[in-house]
């Protein structure tokens, strides 16, 4: 048994916005738990969308924040991007396709999966991997 705790977040419908707003709003939750939050992208652009998001999602909200690789990123406690930080990280937010690279490095990884078929398959693959490698999975139906 591995340290790794992943939890598969498995939210009805199929839209990517609601994918999003919703890992806004797990990062919010982490963040005033006091964790350091990498919310990991396939690209640049996602990055992008992430990080306008973060300052909108919600009316009176605020997460602080910064893209990897930007002047002020190592003491941001939320980081976004696709290649892995530096620092020390509490809990991934895995937005990508595939596994994280070293994933067994991290405490917690977040997993988002949507009812969209392409986002489902690719979760599917996530999960056969973490299984097959005995991480401690856990799940969470998100209406």
């Amino acid at each position: 048994m591995r340290d790794t705790r992943v939890d598969f977040y498995l939210l009805a419908g199929d839209q990517i916005n609601q994918l999003r707003w919703f890992c806004c709003r797990l990062t919010e939750k982490a963040w005033k738990l006091g964790h350091r939050i990498w919310i990991r992208t396939d690209d640049a652009s996602t990055a992008r969308l992430l990080d306008d998001l973060l300052w909108s999602y919600q009316d009176g909200s605020f997460l602080p924040h910064a893209r990897l690789g930007e002047a002020d990123a190592e003491h941001s406690p939320v980081l976004i991007g696709e290649h892995s930080p530096a620092e020390p990280i509490d809990l991934l937010i895995n937005l990508a396709a595939d596994v994280p690279p070293a994933s067994e490095q991290y405490a917690r990884i977040a997993e988002l999966v949507n009812d969209d078929a392409t986002r489902k398959q690719q979760g599917r693959a996530r999960y056969s991997y973490y299984d097959k490698n005995n991480y401690t999975l856990e799940h969470h139906k998100i209406n």
